[in-house]
């Protein structure tokens, strides 16, 4: 079965893009939850030392969102053309 890359990096990056929103909102709504998680997931006993005075702004929102999106798009564009050159 051969991948399109290009479908491939939008689902990717429209996926990413998703995870992303959830994430922001996670922070704005439960920023306690979301500095948990983050130490779980960085292996960081206190994340608050490197995440002091740290806000959330709509530039650094769109940003975030923006590369987010565009490293998943590549990332999966290249997978998919990876895996057709090993389906061949």
């Amino acid at each position: 079965m051969i991948i399109s890359p290009k479908a491939a990096a939008k689902a990717g990056a429209y996926t990413a893009g998703i995870a992303y929103i959830f994430c922001a909102l996670v922070v704005l709504m439960a920023p306690q939850v979301a500095m948990t998680l983050t130490e779980w997931l960085m292996h960081i006993v206190n994340v608050d030392v490197l995440l002091q005075n740290i806000q959330m702004t709509t530039i650094g929102f769109i940003a975030g969102l923006v590369q987010v999106m565009i490293y998943t798009y590549v990332a999966f564009w290249i997978f998919a053309v990876i895996y057709n050159k090993g389906t061949k």
